[in-house]
């Protein structure tokens, strides 16, 4: 097939991917709305049949509900606020998604209350039912939404096939991501490769279709509007010589760049003159990102170290029980450049006092558990220096809750790089200076996108992308995926 012909063919998909799109967004936006009415008719339920006979200095509220039926135009601020967040035709991870949806949300409620003030409209129209209506939206839209996205997906109207180059490492985790999550609506048709053995075999079911230089003639199947490049090792000249053949025959190309290059980049484009200019953002040195941060582990350690009280001195107690020694270990471990550069980091012991002596017997007669050892600085499957409570201490992370107080004392943070130990310096390869910038977490990016799965390289690379591109959403998110993580086990030893 020749250009004219693969571009004409091109050309069809694109109008029938605008038509499955232009659907979507209508399934959206009746998804929306049901959420919206209901969210509405519940607060308005709340405020009339509820509230009164719980809080006796809220009025008595009367109004039916047929009396908001003239205000049905306040809500078209909020399809608009959707939209200009992407909400109709991005696509995005769940929880990103839920980020965007706050975000309208906020500004929504805070224009239509200051709308009432302004127009002196509190007689007629209720502020608690506005906010109520606010909240009930925020915990409803989002699994509508996802209910609907997912329901979609089966049916076509959410599906998009994308073409992945590259079926190494690399190109085999994009697809197992994009296979368990329905969400974002990829579907992935096929991978091509460089290596000529790898044609005609399968990757996670998926069939590799041929070479990468025979991607014209299998894009004909244009049913495929995207390609992901998946192969980070590629040479800067052979990227542009498939991104310049691809260009004519997609809709979107991704490239999932060198873990050590754009990806650890907090990077915004600015122009000057006839010039671009990249800012390097790092986002843990800025004075009010840290002032937040700070508040966010002062208050959430607070609560922790009250409501855990109990727990903690029943496994202080069954560790004492369990082997000779104290219940706490205090090791010393890197801290923020800015401060003290070494403090002693709270745990509870899950070793034995001699556990070094064990470990240097145990790698003697175990050459096998020496190489993981020099790769991954733990051993995942017999630890000897482990105790018995230990082990289930760190199958549950409850060895790390101590780490609270020196959140508490200003040494650490609730997310933030990992805790390294002083003698792992020279194996960070001076990615230490921008790693350090912030103080270390609790948990982190790197817990939570592999935890103890993860090489010390890798480790040491998303900490390095989570201090360039710290967000407050970024921690909560964290924070919520490490809730699951632990009581999933996911990634434990």
């Amino acid at each position: 097939m020749d250009r004219l012909s693969l571009q004409k063919a091109f050309t069809g998909a694109q109008t029938h991917s605008i038509i499955r799109k232009s659907v979507m967004v209508l399934v959206l936006l009746f998804s929306d709305t049901i959420s919206f009415i209901l969210s509405f008719l519940l607060a308005h339920h709340l405020r009339i049949h509820v509230i009164p006979h719980n809080f006796t200095d809220v009025p008595v509220y009367s109004f039916p509900l047929a009396h908001y039926y003239p205000f049905w135009w306040l809500v078209i601020p909020l399809y608009i606020l959707f939209l200009m967040e992407g909400l109709y035709f991005r696509r995005r991870l769940f929880l990103m998604e839920l980020k965007h949806i706050l975000k309208s949300l906020i500004l929504y409620t805070a224009a239509v209350l200051a709308l009432i003030s302004l127009m002196q409209l509190s007689t007629v129209i209720s502020r608690i039912v506005i906010v109520l209506s606010a909240f009930i939206t925020l915990l409803l839209l989002p699994l509508i939404r996802y209910f609907t996205k997912i329901i979609a997906f089966d049916l076509g109207l959410w599906r998009k096939n994308v073409l992945i180059l590259g079926a190494a490492k690399t190109g085999t985790l994009i697809c197992q991501s994009l296979k368990k999550n329905k969400f974002l609506g990829y579907q992935v048709t096929g991978f091509l490769d460089d290596d000529e053995k790898k044609t005609g075999t399968s990757v996670l079911g998926i069939k590799v279709l041929g070479r990468i230089e025979n991607i014209r003639e299998i894009l004909k199947d244009t049913t495929t509007l995207d390609v992901i490049i998946a192969m980070p090792s590629l040479t800067r000249e052979r990227l542009l010589e498939i991104v310049e053949i691809c260009e004519h025959y997609v809709e979107s190309i991704r490239i999932i760049p060198d873990l050590f290059g754009i990806a650890t980049i907090g990077a915004e484009i600015d122009s000057i003159s006839d010039f671009l200019m990249i800012n390097i953002n790092i986002n843990l040195k800025k004075p009010w990102n840290i002032f937040m941060k700070r508040v966010l582990d002062v208050v959430l350690s607070l609560i922790v170290l009250i409501a855990g009280a109990p727990v903690l001195i029943l496994i202080a107690a069954a560790i004492r029980l369990d082997s000779p020694g104290p219940a706490l270990f205090l090791q010393k471990r890197l801290g923020q450049s800015s401060g003290k550069g070494r403090f002693p980091c709270f745990k509870f012991r899950t070793m034995y006092l001699n556990s070094n002596e064990r470990l240097q017997e145990y790698l003697a007669s175990h050459p096998e558990a020496q190489q993981e050892w020099e790769q991954f600085a733990k051993l995942k499957s017999e630890d000897p220096r482990v105790t018995r409570v230990g082990r289930w201490l760190r199958k549950t992370s409850l060895d790390e809750l101590p780490q609270v107080l020196n959140v508490i004392r200003g040494e650490m943070s609730l997310v933030g790089p990992r805790p390294y130990l002083p003698r792992e310096i020279e194996k960070m390869d001076n990615m230490e200076k921008t790693i350090l910038v912030a103080k270390p977490g609790i948990t982190g990016l790197w817990q939570v996108s592999g935890r103890n799965e993860l090489s010390f390289k890798t480790r040491c690379t998303m900490d390095i992308y989570y201090v360039r591109n710290w967000s407050l959403w970024m921690d909560l998110v964290i924070l919520a995926k490490t809730a699951y993580i632990v009581f999933s086990r996911k990634g434990a030893y």
